[in-house]
């Protein structure tokens, strides 16, 4: 689930990561975090900002591919349908 990840540095600071689906294992004083994607910063505000510019990259993205896989699949389907008109029409 998307969310932020926060923790502390050795030197003291704080650092933010805005993460996309992932596991976050403890086991001792060790945690493992693996996500699929993160952006990381150290102020909230600038963090909201490029996960509302990376998301709607990646919406624009996913749009694009939508529309590529709806114009394939039409493709078929009017293929199918000459092929079947052709069959009964031998």
């Amino acid at each position: 689930m998307p969310g932020i990840l926060a923790y502390q540095t050795a030197a003291g600071g704080t650092v933010y990561l805005a993460v996309d689906d992932g596991v976050l294992v403890k086991a001792g004083a060790d945690v493992l975090v693996s996500v699929r994607r993160a952006i990381r910063g150290s102020d909230l505000s600038a963090l909201h900002q490029a996960v509302k510019q990376q998301f709607s990259v990646l919406d624009a993205q996913q749009r694009a591919v939508r529309g590529a896989v709806f114009k394939m699949e039409a493709s078929l389907v009017g293929g199918l349908v000459q092929f079947q008109q052709a069959e009964h029409g031998r």
